[in-house]
């Protein structure tokens, strides 16, 4: 018997890939670990259609405190003080269950720092951190790290005894659907034409990508079927709006899809930032470039890019100060254009991800 909380939140700024791979690793937990494992969620006010599939998915759900922060503050950002005395009641009521389920805090939030995770440890028995680029922040309070980012092994973390660590994409977390999904998808062994591209940037994307992208398709081939994931309330929704409406039914926006492996497996490149969602893509072995739309993607984007599995676009930032025609279209036009190109992505992607990450990772949560 085993209990597991998951602490990770996801909004229209800090976007859904945590919520998304801890989803995927809790459904590994309870395949694996059966009518014994409970697996549960905290996280701060979801929106709506996230908290629905939490629930639909047979997770519970428990509500933590907001942080109000302003615009320029990190979204990612708690206050301390309110964060933990909601962890303290939730451990207490798992601790109440028994101590013979050794409930377990997987920590996958920025937002806790070395100190905090020092305080969660205090109240569990065992934690585990989910981590990408904040190698300051890991003490030897927490039992296992995670890191299933292609630059995981690049990242120094200090070395403390009997600490598991689960590095690399050896580890990626794919929901069931995806696994299943993937197990079906063979690389294609022969160039395709580039038709259909699918673009996403993140829930809210928050480096507005999303626009400029679409610009720059529209200059490589006016033949490109996209589809574009992406919030309603995007900041240059009018404009986006407008281009769809001018596409003659090329461009489809969608606010949120439910079946994303089925979505992928359609397409022939995939445009997205270098996170949980480029993982994705490459396990379908779908063509994949990426882009780094926050600075802690820029060491996971270049690693994908010398490993071969991905063609690396540029920094948001560096890439909205250049001319369209000079830099995105530039240098979406070979990925676009050559086949033989996309057809090695593909193969090279649809290897290097472990779509069996999740199980992997959950066997070892377990003890197993």
């Amino acid at each position: 018997m085993k209990d597991f909380l998951i602490r990770a939140d996801a909004s229209a700024s800090i976007g859904a890939g945590h919520l998304s791979r801890m989803l995927a690793l809790a459904a590994g937990l309870r395949e694996l670990g059966g009518p014994g494992v409970t697996v549960s969620f905290a996280a701060a006010p979801l929106p709506d259609v996230l908290a629905k599939k939490v629930l639909d998915e047979g997770f519970r759900l428990y509500s933590m405190p907001k942080a109000h922060n302003p615009p320029d503050v990190w979204p990612f950002a708690l206050e301390e003080a309110q964060e933990l005395k909601a962890l303290k009641v939730l451990a207490k009521e798992a601790l109440a269950m028994g101590a013979a389920r050794n409930p377990m805090l997987i920590i996958d939030h920025y937002g806790y720092d070395k100190a905090m995770i020092e305080s969660a440890a205090s109240l569990y028995p065992s934690v585990a951190l989910v981590d990408d680029y904040q190698p300051e922040r890991l003490t030897q309070t927490v039992s296992r790290l995670l890191n299933p980012t292609f630059s995981a092994r690049a990242v120094t973390y200090p070395d403390f005894d009997n600490q598991q660590r689960l590095l690399g994409p050896g580890y990626a977390l794919l929901s069931p659907q995806l696994r299943q999904t993937a197990k079906k998808t063979t690389a294609a062994l022969s160039a395709q034409k580039c038709q259909r591209v699918l673009l996403c940037f993140g829930f809210g994307d928050t480096a507005r990508m999303s626009l400029p992208v679409l610009q720059a398709l529209n200059m490589v081939g006016n033949h490109l079927e996209i589809t574009l994931l992406a919030h309603l309330k995007h900041p240059d929704a009018g404009q986006i709006a407008e281009m769809a409406r001018q596409s003659l039914n090329r461009l489809h926006w969608l606010p949120y899809c439910e079946d994303m492996p089925n979505l992928l497996s359609k397409q022939d490149l995939a445009i997205v930032s270098a996170s949980t969602i480029a993982h994705e893509a490459l396990a379908l072995a779908v063509p994949t470039a990426v882009i780094a739309c926050v600075d802690n993607q820029y060491p996971a984007a270049k690693a994908m890019d010398e490993a071969g599995v991905a063609y690396y676009l540029g920094t948001a930032a560096a890439l909205r100060q250049e001319r369209l025609e000079e830099g995105l279209a530039k240098r979406l036009q070979p990925v676009v254009e050559d086949d033989a190109l996309r057809g090695n992505l593909a193969r090279a992607g649809a290897v290097a991800v472990n779509q069996d990450g999740a199980l992997k990772t959950a066997e070892i949560l377990l003890g197993i």
